[in-house]
């Protein structure tokens, strides 16, 4: 974070706001060589200090969780990152990739008949699992390989793209458990989701209908990138990514100086006054402090689990602990409630809020926030399309940044170019040794000749 004054007061683009969208678009912009003026009202302070070591107890109180606040890195927007998806090509073509780490998420749930079991995610995990018989395995096995190729059987498939995902796994010849497998916890869309169609959900807690084919694909294509799971959860949370790409620029929280740019990105939260709000969605999250995983195991799991609830919405759950960097490690002993502190929070999904038309402002490009989905498809698309309308010479959207040994410094190009001019005078003056060397034997050559 950079606090200070005196700032150039002219530049291509300013990007108010720290979210995915405005740090991508930052470091983006800056990479392609815009003037990037990147701000936040936030500042961020660090304290060094130690906290002591508290004594296990059996019985934890609010009081011992504030205690230990400091060793919890709380994800208030989590996301899972598909293993072949847009957000980890970005990171790894642009090189941020770098700033960040990952890990598996090892364990994919869902519920059935009021236990969990695990959902078969390979061709192996099918023909393994003890959970269906060798029939139904190889109808599960027969629609997975229609999701994964359905984009070239489209003719085959025109008359079913407008009907409910739900019942186009049905006509499959599927029961109602393979079905709610496909749904809830591969294509992950919820009941009204059509087989092809987008929409947006009405419902009060709004959720993204990505396609049930396309969400099926994604899924299956992501499996075997970095192992046997189509998802990657970021170490110490998803705020974290925004970091990452922040480190491409400086941003600048505090300053009393007056600004002008041809382009400005804002995050629609600063403007909740003047955004209609007619079609308002809220997202219901909620935080669960336990001392036990949801499904006892032998090692310590990261863990999705999707469930359907009576509104026919879909509720997400992750489960991330010590190894994520998420909580601190055997803290407290497991022999009392699962439950140690919980919170619950609403969070505004301004996806589809946008300015009324009094209120609209030419080159001013409006970034939403967190959504329901569980990945970044909808962030990445944002992000490319304000870049291709302020960037219409053709840059390329945030390129891989050029490696130290490739940067050359003024002074020392000076000097490269004097020992490369030197060794070229060296090279010219081999060069004529040798072609005085030739001429020489030819002389010598014709001589003998002529003698002859």
């Amino acid at each position: 974070m950079i606090i200070m004054e005196g700032l150039p007061t002219e530049y291509d683009v300013i990007v108010i706001g720290t979210g995915m969208v405005e740090s991508i678009l930052a470091a983006a912009f800056a990479r392609c060589g815009k003037s990037v003026l990147h701000l936040d009202t936030q500042t961020v302070t660090t304290n060094t200090e130690e906290v002591a070591e508290e004594p296990k107890k059996s019985v934890v109180t609010a009081d011992d969780l504030l205690k230990q606040s400091r060793k919890y890195n709380i994800d208030l927007a989590p996301k899972l990152y598909y293993s072949t998806g847009g957000i980890i090509d970005l990171l790894i073509q642009s090189n941020v990739g770098k700033y960040c780490e990952f890990k598996l998420v090892s364990r994919l749930l869902r519920e059935k008949n009021e236990q969990l079991e695990t959902v078969p995610c390979s061709r192996a995990d099918v023909f393994n699992t003890n959970e269906i018989n060798l029939m139904e395995k190889r109808l599960l096995m027969k629609v997975l390989t229609l999701c994964l190729n359905y984009d070239k059987k489209k003719d085959e498939l025109k008359d079913e793209l407008e009907t409910p995902f739900i019942d186009f796994l049905k006509k499959q010849k599927l029961d109602d458990n393979l079905s709610r497998l496909i749904l809830t916890s591969i294509a992950i869309v919820d009941n009204q989701a059509t087989t092809t169609e987008c929409q947006r959900n009405l419902l009060f807690t709004s959720f993204f209908n990505y396609q049930g084919l396309v969400g099926a694909k994604r899924f299956l294509n992501s499996i075997g990138r970095y192992g046997n799971s189509p998802f990657l959860y970021p170490l110490y949370g998803t705020g974290e990514m925004s970091q990452c790409f922040c480190r491409c620029t400086g941003i600048v929280t505090e300053s009393s100086d007056h600004y002008r740019s041809k382009h400005v990105i804002c995050n629609k939260a600063f403007l909740m006054n003047y955004l209609d709000k007619s079609n308002t969605k809220v997202v219901k999250r909620t935080v669960l402090f336990t001392n036990r995983s949801i499904k006892s195991s032998v090692k310590e799991e990261i863990t999705f689990l999707r469930l359907n609830n009576s509104n026919e919405q879909g509720i997400t759950v992750i489960e991330a602990g010590n190894t994520s960097g998420c909580a601190p490690e055997d803290l407290y002993d497991f022999t009392r409630e699962n439950i140690l502190g919980q919170f619950t929070y609403d969070q505004i999904d301004t996806y589809n809020m946008n300015m009324t038309e009094q209120q609209e402002i030419p080159n001013l490009f409006l970034t939403h926030g967190p959504d329901a989905t569980i990945h970044f498809d909808q962030v990445i698309d944002t992000a490319k399309n304000i870049f291709s309308i302020v960037c219409q010479n053709g840059e390329e959207f945030l390129p891989r940044a050029p490696d130290p040994d490739d940067i050359i410094i003024e002074s020392e190009s000076t000097e490269n170019n004097s020992i490369t001019k030197f060794d070229d005078e060296s090279k010219n003056d081999d060069t004529n040794v040798v072609q005085e060397h030739l001429d020489e034997t030819i002389i010598k050559n014709e001589t003998q000749t002529d003698s002859t």
